[in-house]
């Protein structure tokens, strides 16, 4: 058994650990702007907090069906598709 991975063997675990943290900076960056948010809007705090509520509830009711809608396309393709939609985006 090996006990080192080979750099071909990290990159795809390096990928996706700089993807996760994208992913995830991003959705908790709102939290962090609340203020700003609503200032930008010219809403209450209360408000802009109901709107990340909101999306939150509405990413997690289309997480699964989503997921069962793309579980027969290639994972790479996938990753790669959505990492450069992130980037457009």
């Amino acid at each position: 058994m090996k006990s080192r991975m080979t750099r071909k063997e990290m990159l795809p675990l390096v990928v996706m650990t700089i993807s996760a943290f994208i992913f995830n900076t991003s959705e908790f960056m709102p939290i962090g702007l609340l203020t700003d948010i609503a200032g930008s809007f010219s809403i209450s705090e209360s408000k802009a907090g109901m709107l990340i509520t909101v999306y939150s509830w509405i990413v997690m009711l289309l997480s699964l069906p989503l997921i069962l809608l793309v579980s027969k396309i290639d994972f790479r393709k996938l990753l790669m598709g959505t990492i450069a939609l992130f980037g457009i985006c």
